[in-house]
């Protein structure tokens, strides 16, 4: 049996609302100097969980149970809740020497983290952030065309009489809208 050289957090938690379980607990795997799970085999050996904030100092609202025993290369929290609002706090599990934490998250007010939300809502962020980005370019290059043609009288580099689009007529497509008197 290989001795336990670090501890990986499989399962992050997810945080809900002070006084609450949170919504996932986490799960802690001891782990090899290759990263293989290590069983801890017949030695009781126990897992604590201590609520610290950004700087490391631990912090007092941690609530279930905290210490735990491994099954095999596995500790399973299943009752965790914290009953302190705050932001920026870290789940430090510690083992003998060994410590792994979790990442950051906030609870009460605020709510989760980012990290924390419906995977959805970032897509649906994400999508809205990307639209927002095309319709700005669009609308920058449109008005670069619109103030290219004002000045050069129509022409741009086209031959004389074979104008495509018209600029209000290429706007209108553009944003649905008459924009004539912007240019």
């Amino acid at each position: 049996m290989a001795p336990v050289a670090g501890l990986v957090v499989m399962t992050e938690l997810i945080a809900g609302d002070p006084g609450q379980v949170f919504r996932q607990q986490p799960s802690i795997m001891a782990v090899d100097a290759d990263g293989i799970c290590v069983s801890v085999g017949f030695v009781l050996w126990e897992l604590d969980a201590v609520l610290v904030d950004s700087w490391n100092v631990p912090v007092a609202g941690l609530n279930g149970t905290t210490r735990i025993l491994f099954m095999d290369c596995w500790a399973n929290f299943t009752d965790l809740s914290i009953s302190v609002n705050g932001t920026n706090y870290r789940l430090s599990f510690q083992l003998r020497l060994i410590e792994v934490q979790s990442r950051l998250f906030s609870v009460g007010l605020v709510h989760s983290s980012q990290e924390d939300s419906d995977p959805s809502s970032r897509l649906s962020l994400r999508s809205g952030i990307i639209a927002g980005a095309v319709l700005g370019g669009l609308l920058l290059f449109s008005i670069i065309v619109a103030v290219t043609w004002k000045m050069t009288g129509g022409h741009m580099g086209f031959p004389r009489g074979k104008r495509w689009l018209s600029v209000t007529t290429s706007m209108t497509l553009v944003f649905g809208a008459e924009w004539s008197s912007v240019i």
